[in-house]
């Protein structure tokens, strides 16, 4: 696994700005947001972020994208130009959105997947403009996630306090964080059964917590019941 924080810095540049700041507010479409509110949402209080949240949200009112109720309160504009569908991750942290709206996928840059996973109904914004002959679009919102629990292989950080299960298969673009508290006591390299808890607008990754320890990974039994568990499928009976 390649070496990850589970949070940025707070002086450092914050990225997904402009769709952490939609996302935030369409989640509460009839709420005002200023921009303190916004920086305790992201976790963050030092004055090179709060001067970023200002300067975005500048930005996205004179885009027509957010609309200044008050003096410094922002709500979103609810747009028709939002669309619904089903997001197809691809490997490199890209994909489609499949939208009945139109007649081919909506291409979604990596940067503007904005936490969407593989099968995820999702919101989103369509461009004018085109990527390679395609349209292109932002997830603006996650509707409805297509699933919270994963198979993985569990990595522990012992000194460090947490772990991190590694998903199996290819289109989950990031791992899972879980507190060394929330492993079920499971060893490094195990597989476990693992359930999205929360997903923190600055994390990096995902928090969760372990609900079945599977085995050592490469074992004939493990990797039965990993396929039984990640299809939700029983692999134990009651006598």
């Amino acid at each position: 696994m390649t070496n990850k924080k589970h949070r940025k810095p707070s002086n450092n540049k914050i990225s997904n700005l402009t769709n952490t700041i939609l996302s935030i507010l369409k989640k509460e479409r009839n709420a005002t947001f200023n921009y303190k509110q916004i920086a305790a949402k992201l976790d963050v209080n030092d004055a090179s972020s709060r001067n970023q949240i200002i300067k975005k949200l500048a930005e996205l009112k004179a885009k027509n994208e957010i609309e200044e109720i008050e003096r410094g309160k922002f709500k979103i504009i609810n747009n028709t130009e939002y669309h619904t569908g089903i997001f197809d991750a691809a490997q490199r942290g890209n994909g489609y959105v499949i939208c009945d709206d139109f007649e081919n996928d909506i291409y979604i840059a990596s940067n503007n997947v904005n936490k969407a996973l593989n099968g995820d109904e999702v919101e989103l914004y369509v461009y004018k403009r085109r990527k390679r002959g395609k349209l292109e679009g932002e997830i603006t919102n996650i509707i409805k996630r297509a699933k919270t629990d994963y198979v993985g292989v569990i990595q522990i950080h012992a000194k460090k306090n947490f772990a991190f299960v590694v998903v199996d298969g290819n289109k989950m673009k990031t791992d899972i964080f879980v507190p060394i508290s929330k492993t079920m006591q499971a060893d490094d390299g195990d597989k476990v059964l693992v359930t999205m808890e929360e997903w923190p607008e600055k994390a990096d990754s995902p928090n969760g917590k372990v609900i079945k320890v599977l085995g050592k990974a490469g074992e004939h039994n493990t990797e039965i019941h990993a396929i039984l568990a990640d299809y939700g499928l029983p692999y134990e009976f009651a006598p």
